[in-house]
């Protein structure tokens, strides 16, 4: 009876497993300040470098009035420090403060390049497969190939535009048709053989959802 109530218990229960959160918004969160975590990001990709605060504020995007608060938050707690020469100052992390390594961790899960298109990407109902090439070391661009509708160009390059990357690096963006792609897959020796040789980061879908 006790086996019986407890399989009756069990099937009867229902587990709610969480979906799996956006680095982004759960940062965002976690600090209660996306400007902070736009400056961490900034000042943990380049710990040696010194800023001044109107590149922070180029580089971010944010308000002045935001950067200057935030600055002090992060001086405050000893995770910036600052030096003043001549009319400006200067902000950098501080690579000895305890918790350092575990922001600079954090940091680069946040600003993944494959999270980052998969959120920009992954609503567009126009794109079946997108990938990124493997880097080329002599280049900063990275390669987006799309295999999607005719709507999916516009789509991306416009969802392209909405995301920040380091800086100097640029995304560019490689359009396949669906039978286009079935077409070259089909020669002895085309693009798309060369691509399919490749190891493929994936950011929406899978080697499943390649058309053949």
């Amino acid at each position: 009876m006790a086996d019986s109530a407890g399989d009756s218990l069990s099937a009867g229960r229902q587990t709610n497993v969480p979906a799996r959160p956006d680095p982004r918004a759960s940062a965002d969160r976690l600090f209660a300040s996306s400007t902070v975590v736009d400056l961490l990001s900034t000042f943990c990709r380049e710990p040696d470098r010194r800023f001044y605060v109107n590149e922070l504020i180029r580089r971010t995007g944010r308000f002045p009035r935001s950067i200057q608060l935030a600055l002090a938050t992060l001086e405050g707690i000893g995770l910036v420090s600052s030096e003043r020469q001549a009319n400006s100052r200067y902000y950098q992390v501080v690579r000895d403060h305890l918790f350092y390594p575990e922001l600079a961790s954090l940091m680069a899960k946040v600003f993944d390049v494959q999270a980052i298109l998969a959120r920009a990407l992954r609503d567009l109902p126009a794109i079946r497969v997108a990938f990124v090439r493997p880097r080329d070391p002599d280049s900063s661009d990275l390669e987006l190939v799309v295999i999607g509708d005719d709507s999916a160009r516009n789509l991306v390059e416009a969802a392209l535009k909405t995301i920040s990357l380091d800086a100097g690096k640029t995304i560019r963006p490689i359009h396949f048709s669906a039978d286009e792609w079935v077409r070259q897959a089909r020669r002895e020796r085309s693009y798309v053989r060369w691509l399919l040789e490749e190891t493929h980061t994936y950011v929406v879908g899978n080697d499943h959802d390649l058309p053949e």
